[in-house]
């Protein structure tokens, strides 16, 4: 009897499955990605043209005092017009500066919660290359240095550079030591990643509570997420996304428990750092949603 040719077994495809959302989410990124390349070069525009006026002003004012006294008055009112509109300017890119604040800020919480999902677990297909690659390009701009001075900044102008309690480390000084953990383990006894995110948990914690403590009206706020909502209610800027601070409230009774090592007794290089990326992401976006001006001293 002639034997059937075997049928050759298709090759398992290593590409992730995809669901319906999974091209709706990259679609409102390559969306937001396209309007803000738009707004930049705006901004660059008004950039390049203010550095026109400077320019101008510069090469026009040492031929002031050669000039005719006749021309001196239509030349005066010329440059009070653009003065006056220059000012105007300024006040529209103050709006636009606190505006980019926020959007940083809430663009910040999905690094928060990415970073979350990584260490939890939440992604599929981590060991192809394609995932390694796209993952460590990720892990790079979590944890750029910008974004760690920019809330060492936050940090100086909400007075967390001074400790919170008396005695205590200041919540700047303790998210600088969790980074300097990691940056440079120390040869001692114990472990350093508990010590580095424990310092870290401890840090968003004095933050958290200072901020609940110099709300304007007090109200009763028990448990990590209502505390956080409690913060938005009283002290969110007007301009700073509800949704953000609900997805902030999510993420700190996650966060709080990831820090404190009660899923993972340990855990590699890797994964520390994503929650201190992941830490410093949150650090960023919940004071960056806060008025500062809101404040009861």
């Amino acid at each position: 009897m002639e034997e059937l040719p075997m049928k050759k077994k298709k090759a398992k495809s290593t590409e992730p499955k995809k669901h319906p959302m999974h091209a709706e989410v990259e679609g409102i990124l390559a969306l937001v990605k396209n309007e803000a390349i738009k707004a930049r070069k705006n901004i660059q525009s008004i950039d390049e043209k203010l550095q026109t006026i400077i320019d101008e002003a510069d090469v026009t004012m040492p031929l002031v005092v050669n000039l005719n006294p006749v021309h001196l008055e239509g030349l005066g009112g010329l440059w009070t017009s653009v003065g006056q509109q220059v000012a105007d300017l300024g006040k529209d890119v103050q709006f636009i500066n606190l505006n980019i604040n926020s959007t940083t800020g809430t663009s910040s919480a999905s690094t928060a919660t990415m970073s979350g999902y990584y260490v939890n677990d939440g992604f599929s297909n981590v060991e192809t290359p394609e995932f390694k690659k796209a993952w460590s390009s990720f892990e790079a701009f979590a944890g750029r240095p910008s974004r760690r001075e920019e809330v060492i900044q936050l940090f100086r102008d909400f007075g967390f550079d001074a400790p919170q309690v008396p005695g205590d480390q200041s919540p700047l000084e303790q998210f600088q030591t969790a980074h300097m953990i990691f940056e440079a383990p120390p040869v001692a006894e114990g472990n350093p990643t508990t010590a580095s995110l424990l310092t870290l948990r401890e840090c968003i914690d004095a933050v958290v509570t200072s901020l609940i403590r110099m709300r304007p009206h007090q109200e009763r706020a028990q448990g990590h997420k209502n505390k956080i909502i409690s913060i938005g209610n009283h002290l969110r800027k007007a301009n700073f996304s509800q949704i953000t601070v609900d997805e902030l409230a999510d993420e700190w009774p996650a966060l709080y428990d990831d820090l404190s090592g009660l899923k993972k007794k340990e855990i590699g290089r890797t994964d520390w750092l994503a929650q201190l990326n992941r830490g410093t992401s949150f650090l960023f976006s919940l004071l960056t949603a806060v008025d500062i001006n809101k404040l009861r001293r």
